[in-house]
């Protein structure tokens, strides 16, 4: 690739373009939920996929799956919404 020779010597200010590169991660962890609710400990899951277009540009997309489980309707001491 010449032009990235000349970058490297610094005869050009702009290294090549790069090549385009995929992505692709998982993750998971504990799920905490803020509020006026009891909540049972939970867990996630996603998948993240992102795809390199230019040297600044990228496209991502994102799925997770969650699972919550709460008391609804029992009031918690504590966490009593005052409004």
């Amino acid at each position: 690739m010449p032009q990235q020779k000349q970058f490297r010597r610094k005869d050009i200010y702009f290294s090549t373009k790069p090549k385009n590169k995929w992505e692709i991660s998982l993750n998971g962890g504990g799920l905490f939920i803020s509020g006026d609710v009891a909540f049972k400990k939970s867990w996630g899951a996603g998948l993240e996929v992102r795809k390199s277009i230019g040297i600044a540009v990228s496209l991502k997309g994102q799925c997770y799956m969650v699972s919550t489980k709460g008391l609804a309707g029992k009031e918690v001491p504590d966490l009593h919404n005052p409004v």
